[in-house]
């Protein structure tokens, strides 16, 4: 690859545009009786990156309870956006693992967190110097753009980088960094690497490191650092409060490792029959991406009410 010109503007992005400045949201605005949440990629979402029927009605039926519907990503704003538009039934949405959220009926970006500038240009040099491919994201709501850092320069990194070629460029070497704030780093490690999450984790404390797998490969080792705050459960920690809502009224449905935190915040979770192993040990197991599990734990949640 070849670095680009480092003075280059990036494209404009008039989705981003319009939310560039968060704006507070009334989060009472309607009562909602529980609240249910759930993984997009690999969970709700099928292998075409869809909604199926089954798992569209059950979203509306939701709503038709005052339940209140949640999504929750690892995909930025951007990439979120690409997969859902406006009108798909969901009141909430938490992107980036939970360093952002965004009232999905407005539109309106209620909660944005970033690692703040006495960390940043400190974690990136740790990273340079520990040799794995990683990414440096901007801060939200245009965290789709980032600057790319050669390691190992394994597969899933160069592939990862050609999905998003217009909005990212490669390190020139060259400091100070573009952004004093960033959402995240991302580090793309082969699958078979888990030790170097608990490194990670020690090397760059107090952040939070947080372990998912490829959406593009579905082997390799994606880790995601945030600020010490960030996970989706603590997003929807922040969504409970704010709705006044207890753990016994909420379900999560995940298929990763980035789901645990919200699993665990909840009375009644499952994951689909394609999580890893250990995750299905833990929590109750429905259907697959490809066969309405979401749908199916709805169901199973409804018949505790």
């Amino acid at each position: 690859m070849t670095a680009l010109p480092w003075n280059r503007r990036l494209p404009f992005c008039p989705a981003c545009e319009q939310v560039r400045k968060p704006v507070k949201a009334n989060l009472r605005e309607k009562p909602y009786s529980r609240i249910c949440v759930t993984d997009l990629d690999g969970t709700l979402l099928n292998c075409e990156h869809e909604i199926s029927p089954p798992n569209l009605s059950a979203l509306k039926e939701l709503g038709e309870m005052g339940v209140c519907r949640v999504a929750a990503t690892g995909r930025s704003l951007y990439s979120l956006r690409k997969v859902l538009t406006a009108d798909v039934p969901f009141d909430y949405a938490i992107f980036s693992t939970g360093a952002g959220m965004m009232n999905w009926k407005t539109q309106e970006i209620i909660l944005a967190r970033h690692i703040d500038v006495t960390m940043v240009e400190k974690t990136f040099r740790k990273l340079v110097k520990l040799g794995e491919d990683f990414m440096l994201h901007a801060p939200i709501p245009e965290n789709h753009r980032f600057l790319a850092v050669q390691g190992r320069n394994l597969a899933d990194f160069n592939r990862r980088i050609s999905i998003y070629q217009p909005f990212g460029e490669v390190w020139n070497g060259v400091y100070p960094l573009p952004w004093q704030e960033a959402a995240q780093f991302l580090v793309i490690a082969d699958g078979m690497d888990e030790a170097l999450c608990l490194h990670l984790s020690k090397l760059l404390a107090p952040l939070k490191v947080v372990r998912t797998t490829s959406p593009l490969d579905h082997v390799s080792l994606w880790i995601e650092i945030f600020s010490p705050e960030v996970s989706k459960g603590s997003a929807v920690q922040y969504l409970m409060d704010a709705l006044g809502i207890e753990p016994a009224d909420v379900m999560a449905v995940g298929n990763d490792y980035n789901d645990v935190d919200m699993l665990k915040l909840t009375k009644r979770s499952y994951v689909t029959s394609n999580a890893p192993e250990p995750l299905k040990r833990i929590y109750q197991v429905v259907s697959d991406y490809n066969n309405h599990g979401f749908a199916e734990a709805v169901s199973d949640w409804r018949t505790s009410f």
